[in-house]
């Protein structure tokens, strides 16, 4: 399975209450385990001011949460993933980004043994 890492940005609300974000990360995360992937790692970035301002909906917003997840999934799943984030209110933008397919991609070593008097 490829390894892919989503990168969301979502609505700003009121005093940081995260709990939005939270529940946002713990779908996205549900539906990968639901679907046979393997979530490795969700990270929340920061709070900031977005380079331009977004518009979702009737609303404009210059303000956004950026959190990121590392999964294991089929094509198949990443998409089904990307749809249903595409449709959620408070996601303003999403990316799926493939991080790689092998392992070597993946741990950045190289499949092949070096070469030495000592493997022969």
């Amino acid at each position: 399975m490829p390894l892919y890492e989503l990168v969301c940005i979502a609505k700003k609300f009121p005093m940081n209450d995260l709990t939005k974000i939270k529940s946002l990360a713990k779908q996205s995360a549900l539906f990968i385990l639901d679907n046979g992937g393997v979530v490795k790692q969700i990270n929340y970035l920061s709070c900031t001011r977005l380079p331009y301002r977004m518009r979702k909906g009737p609303e404009i917003h210059a303000e956004g949460v950026t959190w990121t997840m590392q999964f294991y999934s089929n094509p198949d799943t990443m998409t089904g993933l990307k749809n249903v984030l595409k449709f959620e209110s408070d996601v303003l933008r999403q990316n799926v980004i493939k991080v790689g397919d092998k392992l070597a991609q993946i741990s950045g070593k190289s499949d092949a043994l070096p070469l030495s008097s000592s493997n022969l």
